[in-house]
């Protein structure tokens, strides 16, 4: 049987709207992008936010309280260190204006310069795990403190790889890291990382191996969306249950995705 994913109702009770949407960087098919933008779910509108500092392409992405940090990325010739984080402008500076724009600060610098790592947030503490940094596949992990701007290491991934996703589990405090590429196999290991602790532990693996997956959570329930397998873009969802450690079969999307952005809202 699939997965029946829960209800609006059945999730957790602090859910909220999201008001916003960033797009940050990339690329346009020729070059490095380091424009940003933002999308307003009360307009139903994009609008143009203050560029970074620097272009940059597969960069990893992830909020800590009011600020968005852009970690990481390649900006066509090198891997980047550079950690930058995006402060919204006044609410009420006028529509159109630069100081509506917001701005970017720069933040100390990741340890080791890498593209395609995972980045995300648990319990107020920014992570980056993975990546690559030609010609290497990266396990390095490191944890970010935004009140003290530092970053130092944590507990390496069990094994390197790159275009993995990674998520939190904010109700068990936990980060999980699943799939990616090792530069020889796709993946389907998942593991979870205690910060309390500073260990990893090996979970249930994917169902189907890939890279360039989407992950993303809430409550006890983890979705991996999309990616590559070796063969073909995927369609497949799975769904994790953290209580059974146990991932089952979801409805596939309507089209196959790699590289693509999944949140719960």
């Amino acid at each position: 049987a699939l997965f029946a994913p829960p209800t609006a109702g059945q999730l957790a009770s602090d859910a909220r709207e999201p008001t916003t949407v960033l797009a940050i960087g990339g690329s346009d098919g020729e070059r490095p992008l380091r424009s940003a933008e933002a999308f307003d779910f009360a307009s139903g509108a994009w609008r143009a936010l203050a560029p970074m500092s620097a272009p940059r392409i597969w960069l990893g992405a992830a909020t800590v309280g009011s600020r968005t940090f852009a970690v990481g990325g390649y900006d066509g010739s090198k891997y980047l260190d550079l950690v930058e984080a995006f402060v919204p402008g006044p609410e009420d500076a006028p529509v159109g204006s630069t100081a509506a724009q917001g701005r970017w600060e720069r933040c100390a610098s990741l340890l080791q310069g890498r593209s395609t790592a995972g980045v995300a947030s648990c319990g107020g503490v920014l992570y980056c795990a993975g990546g690559f940094s030609a010609p290497h596949y990266l396990s390095l992990s490191e944890a970010y403190d935004p009140a003290a701007d530092r970053w130092w290491g944590v507990a390496p991934l069990p094994s390197a790889r790159r275009d993995l996703g990674l998520c939190a589990l904010e109700s068990r405090q936990t980060l999980v890291a699943a799939g990616g590429y090792d530069g020889n196999a796709y993946l389907g290991a998942v593991d979870a990382l205690d910060p309390r602790t500073n260990a990893w532990r090996r979970l249930a693996p994917l169902r189907t191996p890939r890279q360039l997956i989407g992950l993303a959570s809430e409550g006890d329930v983890i979705f991996a969306v999309g990616g590559f397998d070796g063969r073909e873009t995927s369609r497949a969802v799975e769904v994790y249950d953290a209580r059974a450690d146990r991932w089952m079969d979801a409805a596939p999307m309507s089209q196959p995705r790699l590289g693509l952005g999944v949140c719960c809202v």
